[in-house]
């Protein structure tokens, strides 16, 4: 009887138990090998984002990044420079349910497919670098 009861406990609060992070929604979209809609853990930052994604292309302009933002105050556009992040090993730019990221093609090739591909393959390293920092 015992059993059972412990049992009824238990099936009664698993409902309430999480096991799973919770998660955001953002479009991704310009010059990355998958874009489109992702689900993706909350506190992901735009690296992290763009790795998920299989990287830049070529073409795209990791330095130029451009976030929509809708908020109760309206819409805001932010420009975060992806290259920067990863080259100067900064903080990731967290993102937020519902924005829309634009990786933009060249306009003004300041960075060439020698710098995009530098910048892929630095990608896991940066963000195991960062998952070391948090977990200091």
């Amino acid at each position: 009887m015992k059993e059972f009861l412990i049992a009824s406990l238990l099936f009664a609060l698993l409902p309430q138990l999480s096991f799973s992070e919770e998660m955001i929604t953002v479009r991704l979209f310009g010059r990355v090998a998958e874009p489109g809609v992702k689900e993706i853990p909350k506190g992901t930052g735009i690296v992290d984002l763009i790795y998920q994604s299989g990287g830049v292309v070529p073409g795209g302009c990791p330095a130029c990044c451009k976030i929509k933002d809708i908020t109760e105050k309206g819409a805001r556009q932010i420009e975060v420079d992806a290259y920067e992040i990863v080259m100067e090993n900064k903080e990731d730019f967290q993102l937020r349910d519902d924005q829309t990221i634009w990786m933009p093609e060249h306009v003004i090739g300041h960075l060439d497919w020698k710098d995009i591909q530098k910048f892929n393959e630095m990608l896991p390293a940066y963000l195991e670098n960062q998952k070391s920092i948090k977990t200091e």
